[in-house]
């Protein structure tokens, strides 16, 4: 996280402050002098990275895995309801696939034979329209699918 705020506090103060400001004002360009502004895009920065954490924990991207025998206890749910989830392999390292299913057990087995035997879900949530959540975190992570419902996120 701590990186993460750095580079975007240090990428928005060079386009911003140091291209974007000086050119709606006829200055030159790309003069870094290193100062209020300087500190204040770090902060802003460090302060979006935390937010994004914060969201991320709230949607349940947490990453923590969950055992086979928590997934067997959930109930299938009828269509339109359902369970969104992230699941990991090690056959796609850095990527998550997003999907959604009515029936999480056998959802996983179906992971497992596809992708290996260390498939597991890194989050899971009940919706009462899944196909719904589904399309708009497709959306969301557009920028970052790969093939299929792959997104980057490591």
């Amino acid at each position: 996280m701590m990186v993460g705020g750095a580079v975007y506090g240090l990428i928005w103060w060079i386009v911003g402050w140091n291209v974007i400001m000086p050119l709606l004002n006829g200055a030159s360009i790309l003069q870094l002098h290193i100062g209020p502004s300087f500190y204040g895009h770090m902060i802003f920065g460090h302060t979006l990275a935390f937010i994004v954490l914060l969201r991320d924990a709230a949607i349940g991207m947490s990453w923590e895995h969950y055992s086979d025998d928590y997934v067997v206890r959930l109930p299938r749910l009828e269509h339109p309801a359902g369970y969104n989830y992230g699941a990991t392999s090690s056959s796609r390292p850095g990527q998550v696939k997003h999907g959604r299913t009515n029936n999480p057990r056998r959802r996983l087995s179906e992971l497992k034979r596809d992708y290996g035997t260390d498939t597991k879900y890194r989050s899971i949530k009940v919706s009462d329209n899944a196909p719904r959540d589904e399309k708009r975190l497709h959306k969301r992570l557009n920028p970052l699918r790969r093939i299929g419902e792959f997104f980057d996120v490591f």
